[in-house]
């Protein structure tokens, strides 16, 4: 009996760890994603915009 009542709170800490490590990866996509842009952007400068036309 003192199990089963344990268990949701059990089930509640589950879910927001999943949900802080969803967060997370989102956060390091995010900031994988700008710094692959920002690659992008020094190639375009450093190569002559008469390749792109």
């Amino acid at each position: 009996m003192f199990a089963q009542a344990r268990r949701p709170a059990f089930a509640q800490h589950c879910a927001r760890e999943s949900n802080s490590e969803r967060e997370l990866a989102q956060v390091e996509s995010t900031v994988c994603f700008q710094r692959k842009l920002s690659s992008e952007r020094a190639l375009r400068v450093s190569v002559p915009s008469s390749l792109y036309s």
